[in-house]
């Protein structure tokens, strides 16, 4: 998703990055993390001296494909009772 959107950070500052945000998202604050985790990248992309705006596009990016990957685990589940 990062080298969709151009964004010039390696798979170590990109996992210590998605670690605190995931820890950031589990605080019961919002419904499913929406909106820390889009702040939550956004700030720490500043501080990498990376557009925030890119730091939004990729929460919203990683939110979608959670939302993607569990429709799909939803659909299995419900044919798999039947």
């Amino acid at each position: 998703l990062c080298i969709a959107v151009e964004v010039p950070l390696n798979f170590i500052q990109m996992s210590w990055m998605a670690s605190l945000v995931l820890l950031l998202q589990m605080m019961p604050i919002t419904l499913n993390g929406i909106g820390i985790r889009e702040s939550g990248y956004a700030f720490l992309f500043s501080l990498a001296s990376v557009s925030p705006g890119k730091g939004v596009l990729i929460g919203l990016f990683f939110l979608s494909q959670m939302l993607i990957v569990s429709g799909i685990g939803g659909i299995i589940n419900l044919r798999a009772q039947d």
